[in-house]
């Protein structure tokens, strides 16, 4: 499926990589052709009015003020995304795109968290997945030499663009905005992090988990290990796993979602262990046997690890882990490649990474 250029920056998400466009917009908006200079006026104009409303100091407003504010600040959002949208679009070749691309990428991370967080947690899986380069290339290809830019400055400008909105809504959606901050490839993520950690009005029970995002042991680009005797006996080295795709699935018997994504898993393991896929499981049950209870019930033959610290203090938590299922994936040459993905995406990231050179 094709985006239209006047489609905003999320739909173009959507879109891209196989979403239905008809549930983010039921129609398409017809615009005058203007030229790259009138629409960068204004963007400029749009982002100046857009920094204005943010600086409000919403503690000393009240309730119905402060809501205004809120709104005031999420429509021009709106309208910045919109525009930046339109000009990256239009005009690819122009030495502004990436600015564009900044501008609408802020706006839209402030429009998401004031106004539409559950589009906005798809659009984090697809601006920090691992297709996003090769998904823009294929369906884009005026933007496709600028694809490993433009998602840096997404990513990274969706960040600022939720500090920047936390002073309107600081513990809003607490769970999405630390999926974004996991997920992020760049300083970006601990820039959101760092920012969660120390602000007073987020919940003790979620600084602890930026804290572990913060610190935690593997980053994404970077080398994976992971090293254990499972349930059963079998020794596991990540090291020796090298020129396989790796799946590593963080999970509890105590947990439903974990449970019931387990036949997908065994599915996608069937299917391309032939070609070099492996899957480790990293268990946070208490006890041993309700973790054995599942694995034989659902006959699961891959191996397991019992991490007994759990999301404090074991391996998940050293991970940055904080809720499960996690399903992390690395690449053939032991690469951290993506933390969090999505269990409906996940057959086409194994693709994408079984298809790269070891």
């Amino acid at each position: 499926m094709k985006c239209s250029q006047s489609f905003s920056l999320l739909a173009l998400f959507v879109c891209v990589l196989g979403g239905n466009i008809s549930s983010v917009f039921a129609v398409e908006l017809t615009k005058p052709k203007l030229s790259a200079t009138e629409i960068w006026k204004q963007i400029v104009s749009g982002r100046a009015a857009l920094d204005q409303a943010m600086v409000i100091d919403v503690g000393t407003l009240s309730i119905e003020n402060r809501e205004a504010a809120r709104k005031r600040a999420a429509d021009l959002a709106s309208k910045l995304e919109e525009t930046a949208n339109d000009f990256w679009f239009e005009f690819p070749n122009d030495t502004n795109l990436l600015s564009a691309v900044a501008h609408c990428a802020y706006a839209l991370g402030i429009e998401a968290a004031l106004a539409h967080q559950g589009l906005f947690s798809k659009a984090i899986d697809r601006i920090t997945g691992i297709e996003f380069e090769s998904e823009l290339t294929k369906d884009t290809p005026s933007l496709s030499r600028h694809a490993k830019a433009i998602r840096e400055v997404c990513e990274s400008n969706l960040v600022a663009g939720v500090i920047a909105a936390l002073h309107f809504q600081p513990t809003n959606n607490l769970g999405i905005l630390f999926h974004l901050a996991q997920k992020a490839k760049n300083e970006a993520g601990k820039s959101l992090v760092r920012e969660l950690f120390t602000n007073s009005l987020v919940p003790s029970v979620w600084t602890e988990s930026a804290s572990n995002i913060l610190n935690r042991r593997f980053s994404i680009g970077q080398p994976f290990s992971i090293k254990f005797t499972g349930f059963d006996g079998r020794k596991v080295d990540s090291q020796k796993m090298r020129g396989k795709v790796l799946l590593v699935n963080f999970w509890g018997s105590y947990c439903p979602s974990c449970v019931t994504e387990i036949p997908k898993l065994k599915s996608l393991h069937k299917k391309y262990r032939s070609r070099g896929f492996e899957i480790v499981g990293v268990n946070l049950d208490r006890e041993i046997k309700s973790a054995l209870k599942v694995i034989k019930g659902k006959e699961i033959t891959w191996p397991n690890m019992m991490d007994a610290g759990g999301l404090e203090n074991g391996f998940a938590g050293k991970c940055g882990i904080f809720w499960i299922p996690n399903n992390w994936l690395v690449d053939k040459k032991g690469n951290l490649r993506e933390i969090a993905a999505d269990a409906d995406d996940l057959e086409k990231k194994i693709k994408l990474l079984l298809a790269e050179a070891p």
